[in-house]
């Protein structure tokens, strides 16, 4: 039985009521770490300031330097951070099909990098995401079967809320989002609800709520335009309560990525929240060191009556007439208030020490250390596998081997028609000696993978899609 429309907004609102928590302690990471995504519980109108409660960037530049460094170790653009290869090792040694897994990965990667540079773009956003709230959503699609360009982009966990399967695996994602009726026209034409087609002609720029609900097809229970399309993709007018579009896909567009798995539901934990009393405190702190610092910068002036002060200016080089009686006594003196500031500057700078370690600082900047020996250098990288080694897997078991499995599905079945004619398509032509159903497998070989050898090989079947597959594009909706 198809899910309507009403259901599916209120299972949304049971995952967002879940959560409610976590958006309390998502919103205090943002706001003082990355301020560009404190939406969960306050919303802010486009140019409202949003630092106003930072007075130390200690929190703001070791977290970005975290997602860099994962940027540049995991997923680097200069880099070949992944091969195609076949699950069989027997098979690697025909040329034929050893060149073909070649081209297959440098198409890829020239995919990842297409559309100026889409993919690395949108991943470093991911990466802050990770880094900061234990959880990332991330997107990726073939939107115009017309051309040879994938679609990326690093979601807002604000808008975003997953479930997990049996195996604790994200299968469902339900992503709410506003549309101008004029948007909303232009992107469901005809299937506009008739309450926004009104809307439209007295105020284009009114907006409606909608929703993107991907879950498994067997889960909506809705035929799906093609058999074999496994995932079910439901746009849903959240405010008329309506179905809009209805369509399947091959693949399941969102990879949802946590730092660290624990207990508590299908969110992770993060460096941020770690860091979060520290970065609170150091805030604290230093709003109190700044105005000791004015205090003493800028004295507050003792005068003995109101009078007297009158007309009185204290410029640099100003003289002041009257500002010492007959005996030359000071009639104005500073208030001398508080102390010296060492102390405080003392646990203002461990403070930001230890958010510096929450964020991995220390092992990503051993690199750039001079006069460091090789076997130095070997026992500091063993340190930061051994320590960052978990989160890597989870990064690449929950992300980037899902992204590269949709992404060959996607330009595998693009390739179809040109392989049904004998010619290279997106993908090159598979060589006669590969299995008409080979299982392939990603490793990968960025920096931080390969110095755990085969530990942080992850092997997946990648289908590809028999010679006399229709073409079809990823999504039908």
């Amino acid at each position: 039985m198809t899910v309507t429309a009403n259901e599916l907004v209120r299972r949304q609102e049971r995952l967002a009521s879940d959560r409610a928590n976590y958006e309390t302690h998502w919103q205090e990471i943002a706001d003082y770490m990355l301020p560009v995504r404190a939406d969960f519980i306050v919303q802010r109108v486009p140019g409202q300031k949003r630092m106003d409660k930072i007075y130390d960037g200690t929190a703001l530049a070791a977290l970005d330097n975290l997602a860099g460094g994962l940027w540049g170790t995991v997923t680097n653009s200069a880099n070949k951070w992944f091969e195609v290869q076949t699950a069989d090792p027997s098979l690697m040694q025909d040329y034929g099909i050893k060149t073909w897994c070649d081209e297959v990965t440098n198409r890829m990667l020239a995919a990842f990098g297409a559309n100026g540079q889409r993919f690395y773009a949108q991943a470093i956003s991911a990466y802050r995401d990770l880094a900061a709230f234990g959880t990332m959503v991330f997107y990726t699609e073939h939107a115009d079967p017309a051309q040879q360009v994938l679609t990326f982009e690093s979601k807002p966990l604000a808008r975003c809320y997953i479930a997990e399967n049996d195996k604790r695996r994200v299968d469902t994602v339900f992503e709410r989002f506003k549309y101008t009726a004029r948007q909303a026209v232009q992107k469901f034409k005809d299937k506009t609800p008739e309450k926004i087609g009104k809307a439209l002609e007295k105020n284009p720029e009114a907006e409606f709520t909608f929703m993107f609900a991907c879950m498994p097809a067997k889960d909506y229970g809705g035929k799906m335009p093609n058999s074999d399309m496994t995932t079910a993709a439901v746009y849903v007018c959240v405010d008329t309560q309506e179905t809009v579009q209805v369509g399947g896909m091959y693949a399941f567009p969102y990879q949802v990525a946590r730092w660290s798995i624990g207990n508590r539901g299908p969110y992770g934990d993060s460096p941020g929240m770690i860091a979060l009393p520290d970065v609170k405190m150091v805030n604290a702190m230093a709003k109190t060191t700044i105005i000791a610092a004015q205090k003493q910068a800028d004295p507050t002036i003792l005068a003995p009556d109101e009078n007297g002060m009158r007309g009185v200016r204290f410029t640099p080089g100003g003289i002041v007439y009257g500002g010492v009686d007959a005996q030359g006594r000071p009639m104005y003196q500073p208030f001398a208030a508080g102390g010296p500031t060492g102390l405080t500057l003392e646990l203002e700078n461990q403070r930001r020490e230890a958010i510096r370690q929450a964020f991995y600082a220390q092992l990503l900047l051993e690199a750039n250390r001079p006069n460091v020996t090789a076997t130095e250098w070997l026992g500091r990288q063993e340190e930061k596998l051994r320590l960052m080694g978990p989160h890597i897997g989870l990064i690449q078991s929950e992300w980037l081997d899902p992204l590269v499995d949709t992404c060959f599905t996607l330009m595998a079945r693009a390739s179809v028609p040109m392989w049904s004619r004998g010619q290279n398509g997106w993908l090159p032509l598979p060589p006669e000696s590969l299995p008409s159903a080979p299982e392939l497998k990603v490793a990968f070989v960025s920096p931080l993978a390969r110095r755990n050898d085969d530990d942080l090989e992850l092997v997946v079947g990648l289908p590809v899609p028999l010679l006399q597959s229709e073409t079809e594009s990823q999504a039908a909706v």
